[in-house]
């Protein structure tokens, strides 16, 4: 496993000022831009520096003489920008470095999981349930699962029982209660997957469709008061056993 992580994230900035000008809209009303960054973490958890940092968004007051950082066509498609930032991971890391790239479930789009990546480079993703998933990487793999949506195909898998894990607190957000920090027991099934191609990207020069592990942890039993967890993963390093399983949720948690 990639000892170096990597983890994307975005980050709106707004300004309230009505002269400010090089900005458009975010959400539909407050003005500013996008920002997205991928900072680099030891094994140990210690931040390193920043690999990746870029600035997303139409500008609706354009600024004099400023040159766009990005393709007009790749800012007007926010999903881009995780495939964007991969590649500028991988440029700013020596040759031969591999690297454990953490995102969240908004990165779950075509062409993020279909972006070039140099050997080494693997992607630990939040999955969408909804997304269809191909079967089994082979017949004989006792992993083996049925065509269909990934949340069910995953569901169905074999488990690897209970396992209990430290749950940090949540603070509150708008629309959402905040947690105190608790252990759960969580539930953990895998399932060896392939994801289909869509038709659109068939003809790029792009990454070969690889396989993928699905990680199901979930807690069945939640304490009163408190929503369950659902965590729901895709990587393409092979995930076995249970300690694999873990260290996966562990890492996911480190973005």
């Amino acid at each position: 496993m990639p000892g170096l992580r990597a983890g994307q994230d975005a980050a709106h900035f707004t300004y309230g000022q009505d002269q400010s000008v090089g900005l458009g809209l975010l959400n539909g009303s407050a003005r500013g831009r996008v920002g997205h960054a991928a900072p680099a973490v030891s094994p140990d958890g210690v931040p390193l520096g920043v690999l990746s940092r870029q600035l997303w968004g139409n500008m609706d007051t354009p600024v004099p003489g400023y040159k766009l950082q990005m393709d007009p066509e790749i800012v007007r498609c926010a999903s881009a920008r995780w495939a964007v930032t991969l590649a500028g991971i991988q440029e700013a890391l020596p040759a031969g470095q591999a690297a454990l790239v953490l995102a969240d479930r908004e990165s779950d789009v075509t062409g993020y999981r279909r972006a070039p990546r140099r050997p080494g480079i693997e992607p630990l993703l939040r999955a969408v349930g909804g997304r269809k998933v191909n079967g089994a990487v082979r017949e004989a793999d006792p992993l083996h699962t049925e065509r269909g949506v990934l949340a069910e195909v995953v569901a169905q898998a074999p488990g690897f029982g209970l396992h209990t894990v430290a749950v940090p607190a949540q603070p509150a957000r708008p629309g959402c209660a905040g947690q105190s920090a608790r252990l759960a027991s969580l539930e953990i099934r895998v399932a060896a997957v392939r994801l289909p191609v869509v038709a659109a990207t068939q003809q790029r020069q792009e990454q070969p469709v690889a396989p993928r592990w699905t990680i199901l942890a979930v807690d069945p039993e939640p304490p009163a008061g408190t929503s369950s967890l659902c965590w729901r993963l895709l990587t393409t390093l092979a995930v076995a056993d249970p300690k694999a399983a873990l260290a996966m949720i562990a890492l996911s948690t480190q973005r």
